[in-house]
């Protein structure tokens, strides 16, 4: 379980974890103004979201926002695509120093860690599996790294997808959603992660949508990874020593290993396989899910 992997990482990292019960508290942020996130920040802060959906927003801002510092600092160079690789950036240590950013690998950038921005975007945890003083710790990082930023007098250069996104919803020409549909097959279907569909129905209801495609995209993700799991009888949970089933997997046509069909595309129509893999994951295609979870998407 999810559970069990923490406590894993937690014996792998014990002075950390005592390291993290030191941010019982977030200091006052006064320095947040790097990210360019302020808005999804007043979110967090305000404590509005649960834990959970705190974290997806977090992890994305943190990745962004070093993405930035990198593109600065290098003169242009596009930064490393996945975090892990950001974070083993000469460039990132040589500007914020070793210890801010071996914390952030143990973190968040290392399968050797606890590996938190893969664990909650691949949608693994629950609302109860995951601490509220990882995102006390998250916000205090980002804090700190704008205060180091402001004292050597650093302008960031920002990266923005907002047009892209803008661009995506015009072109769509969705029709009016039935949110109570939605809510009525998860009060009644067992096969889900129940409390965080009926979060993200929450936070639609409420009108953040960005925070509810943030839920969404990881619990569809481990929705169809347990459906995966049960057609091959492949256990779908996270482990330290075995690679996961990704979106990649479910959505291939044909099974890597037999090279049989695969079964999901028995289970589903295909128009819909095909329109979910279109937005998700397609290389040319909007990669929704891609860009949200690396935080190049603004909730305005």
């Amino acid at each position: 379980s999810f559970s069990n992997l923490i406590s894993y990482c937690s014996a792998l990292t014990p002075k950390f974890h005592q390291f993290l019960k030191t941010f019982s508290t977030i200091t006052p942020p006064n320095h947040l103004q790097w990210t360019n996130r302020l808005d999804l920040l007043n979110n967090v802060l305000s404590q509005r979201s649960c834990t959970l959906t705190n974290l997806l927003v977090l992890t994305s801002i943190v990745e962004y926002s070093l993405g930035n510092l990198f593109l600065t600092q290098t003169g242009g160079i596009t930064p490393p695509h996945l975090l892990r690789d950001l974070l083993m950036a000469d460039t990132l240590t040589n500007l914020l120093g070793e210890t801010t950013i071996f914390l952030l690998r143990v973190l968040l950038g290392s399968p050797n860690g606890i590996n938190l921005r893969n664990l909650v975007w691949h949608g693994f945890p629950s609302e109860g599996d995951v601490s509220w003083l990882y995102r006390n710790f998250l916000v205090d990082m980002l804090n700190s790294i704008g205060g180091k930023l402001e004292e050597l007098e650093f302008v960031v250069e920002f990266r923005s997808c907002l047009q892209d996104s803008k661009l995506l919803v015009g072109k769509m020409n969705l029709p009016l959603f039935d949110v109570s549909l939605l809510e009525d097959v998860v009060t009644s279907s067992s096969e889900i992660q129940r409390a965080g569909w009926l979060r993200s129905i929450a936070l639609y209801k409420e009108e953040q949508f960005y925070c509810c495609v943030c839920m969404v995209l990881p619990q569809l993700e481990m929705f169809l990874r347990i459906l995966y799991g049960g057609l091959y009888g492949r256990d779908f949970r996270a482990k330290i020593d075995q690679y996961y089933i990704i979106m990649d997997t479910i959505f291939e046509e044909f099974e890597a290993v037999t090279e049989a069909r695969n079964r999901m595309h028995d289970y589903f129509r295909i128009d819909l396989l095909e329109a979910m893999y279109d937005l998700l994951s397609a290389i040319r295609g909007p990669r929704l899910r891609d860009k949200l979870s690396h935080g190049e998407l603004q909730s305005t």
